[in-house]
């Protein structure tokens, strides 16, 4: 076998290039949209949105909490998947009264 077959069966198995990759990556994009637009109704220019504005909903996207991750935002799932040893108090309130 050659290597430009090779290449093409590597190229055929790698599931990033499979069509139902890119539609779970649409999926994901199209849900991030969705929670800009929380922030930035549509049809308002991001031209016009300062950088401190747009760092703000940055750092809140980014500590958003992910089912995914058992409700642990990315920062916290990663501490203590590869960092255990750093001790974070993950006791969480949902509402203070």
């Amino acid at each position: 076998m050659d290597e430009s077959m090779l290449y093409e069966q590597i190229h055929y198995l790698c599931p990033s290039t499979s069509s139902v990759c890119r539609l779970r990556e649409r999926g994901a994009n199209e849900n991030m949209n969705g929670l800009i637009r929380q922030y930035v109704p549509k049809g308002s220019s991001f031209e016009d949105l300062t950088d401190e504005y747009i760092e703000l909903i940055q750092n809140k996207l980014n500590n958003r909490p992910r089912k995914r991750l058992g409700f642990l935002t990315p920062i916290e799932y990663f501490i203590t998947k590869f960092a255990p040893d750093i001790k974070l108090n993950f006791n969480k309130v949902a509402f203070v009264t």
